[in-house]
């Protein structure tokens, strides 16, 4: 699958997630806990066009992962579980959280990833990020440095992935104070500091154009 897909991007560099160069934006988990959050996934929506993001999902919190997440992997802190599926095959933006977040890639799926200790002044160009493949099934959590956005997907027909964050996180700000730090700037939402791409629907919504370079695209392959 990914030399396929290298094959259809000769203008990026993919690779898997397996690989050494992912250990600085994060780690693979075991995927049995993730089984029954998997096939209950299925059942989301995948929008035709467009992503679609829900940040906290009722039916997927009643599973039993959910209170094994908030009692072992976050130590007591209170998270929510939701999804990001969708058609998306561009970077746009980049985002971090205050917190690790867990996805769990229900199909094939690609990440554009970076960090936070790269950002100049906010800023970083597309060229220093890193593109990964991953497997359909892997379950896998990201630092709190690790600078991210939507997956792109893989295969025609889109992708389906399980996010998992610190609850509140991506909810509407309950006010924008006065800027004192450097990042302040690019605080979006709750738990959410945001710099997007000039051609990205963020920064025409307002959000600071913080990333530079080519807006890569990833080429999907047929189903």
């Amino acid at each position: 699958m990914l030399k396929a897909l290298q094959a259809k991007n000769p203008h990026l560099k993919i690779l898997d997630i397996s690989s050494e160069e992912f250990g600085k934006y994060g780690e693979i988990l075991s995927p049995e806990p993730f089984e029954e959050l998997s096939e209950k996934m299925k059942s989301t929506p995948l929008p035709a066009e467009g992503n679609i993001y829900v940040a906290s999902d009722e039916e997927l919190e009643k599973l039993d992962i959910f209170q094994k997440l908030e009692s072992n992997y976050y130590g007591g802190m209170p998270v929510e579980i939701g999804y990001c599926n969708g058609q998306n095959t561009k970077i746009n933006a980049l985002e971090y959280h205050k917190g690790e977040e867990i996805n769990l890639a229900v199909t094939d799926l690609a990440l554009f990833l970076g960090q936070v200790q790269q950002l100049k002044d906010n800023t970083i160009s597309t060229d220093e990020l890193e593109c990964f493949f991953v497997p359909k099934g892997t379950a896998y959590s990201m630092y709190p440095t690790t600078l991210h956005f939507s997956p792109c997907k893989v295969h025609e027909s889109g992708f389906l992935c399980a996010v998992i964050l610190p609850r509140g996180t991506n909810s509407p700000l309950k006010e924008k104070t006065e800027e004192i730090f450097k990042n302040d700037k690019t605080l979006w939402m709750t738990n959410k500091w945001l710099i997007g791409h000039k051609e990205s629907r963020p920064v025409s919504n307002g959000a600071f154009c913080g990333l530079g370079g080519e807006n890569y695209e990833l080429k999907p392959l047929e189903d």
